[in-house]
């Protein structure tokens, strides 16, 4: 997986994915899925670099950390959006009757 092609293939993957996202929860299982420490695909992938031959370890490298960290900004783009959304704790609907 530690080719260009692979690298290509789970950017792909990854926007499918988020394009599915629609709540927090979904949004936390995706985090997890790809930036998890023990099973994430993109720490996998990372860790793997490091058994590729010498020649393409630098471009693997910067390959891979490019994406890790445009799927981090991309995570907390849509989640920023997911909570601009959702009614402030507490909040009050103007639009019901009074209590009497």
């Amino acid at each position: 997986m530690t080719t260009d092609s692979g690298i290509a293939r789970l950017r792909a993957e990854f926007h499918e994915d988020l394009a599915r996202v629609s709540s927090q929860s979904d949004l936390q299982a995706l985090r997890d899925k790809y930036l998890g420490r023990k099973n994430g695909l993109i720490t996998a992938l990372v860790k793997s670099v490091a058994s590729a031959p010498p020649e393409l370890k630098p471009v693997l490298g910067k390959a891979s950390n490019e994406l890790k960290n445009e799927i981090e900004q991309q995570l907390n783009a849509r989640k920023a959006a997911i909570e601009s959304t959702k009614a402030p704790v507490g909040a009050v609907d103007i639009s019901l009757p009074g209590r009497a």
